[in-house]
């Protein structure tokens, strides 16, 4: 059975733009990244995130402003409060930033889709074939599917 053709991507980029690509990523690399803060692997997994607990997070930045009375002058509010404003002024550019970069995964699995769909259709179509000239080509190929080919099963006499 030969597979489909699949041609989920036909990126052809117009140079021009590809130019202003780069240099619009250039200004992004020099102007944004800066300013971007680096987590650890251990820092992303042992750090308590608000994730979906923002209501709560901005509920207890409010309740801070409103009582400062009532807590220590070292708990950090002003740094919280900053943070608040942080977060709302440059969601957004991160939003954007996100959807790009979800944009640029999605077409490089496009991609490559694409072409393992071909690699399969073409394996596939050399074992039809079956020549003996093939065989190193095959084994090679199938080393990718886990093992190679497998020889025939030689069955002793008894």
């Amino acid at each position: 059975m030969t597979l489909p053709i699949i041609n989920l991507a036909d990126l052809k980029i117009p140079e021009a733009d590809l130019a202003q690509i780069e240099a619009a990523l250039l200004v992004l690399e020099t102007k944004l990244k800066p300013h971007l803060i680096p987590l650890t692997t251990q820092q992303r997994s042992s750090f308590t995130k608000m994730g979906t607990r923002e209501q709560l997070v901005r509920q207890a930045v409010t309740a801070a402003q409103q009582n400062p009375n009532d807590l220590p002058a070292s708990i950090g509010t002003a740094a919280a409060v900053a943070d608040v404003a942080s977060l709302d002024k440059y969601r957004p550019l991160f939003a954007r930033v996100q959807a790009l970069a979800e944009g640029c995964d999605d077409t490089e699995m496009a991609i490559g889709i694409d072409l393992m769909n071909f690699a399969l259709r073409v394996y596939g179509q050399l074992k039809l074939s079956a020549s003996d000239s093939l065989k190193g080509l095959l084994d090679s190929l199938g080393n990718f599917f886990g093992g190679g080919r497998r020889a025939a099963a030689v069955v002793p006499k008894p």
